[in-house]
């Protein structure tokens, strides 16, 4: 998880390996579609995907970009909320 959050914030198309609900919710919250499900999907289906985003990984590329954006919108966001918050305390 850690080293898919790390690759992910650093612009390197990443497929992410999904062994837990909180796992594929934290790249969807930002938009970020390209999780598998190792709990739930076919060895055959994740080897496919895989094999699809590595051959599209310049796709790829692009989409981290765009959800690693769009998460940090999201935090800037969160964190106006709580310096206005914090200022009225």
């Amino acid at each position: 998880m850690h080293s898919c959050i790390a690759a992910f914030s650093t612009g390197v198309p990443v497929v992410p390996m999904a062994y837990s609900r909180k796992f594929s919710g934290l790249f969807e919250s930002m938009g970020y579609f390209r999780t598998v499900d190792c709990r739930s999907e076919s060895e055959a289906n994740i080897r496919d995907t895989l094999k699809h985003c590595f051959e599209d990984r310049d796709i790829v590329r692009k989409e981290v970009a765009q959800a690693f954006l769009h998460g940090k919108k999201r935090l800037e966001h969160y964190e106006v909320r709580i310096s206005n918050f914090l200022s009225k305390v």
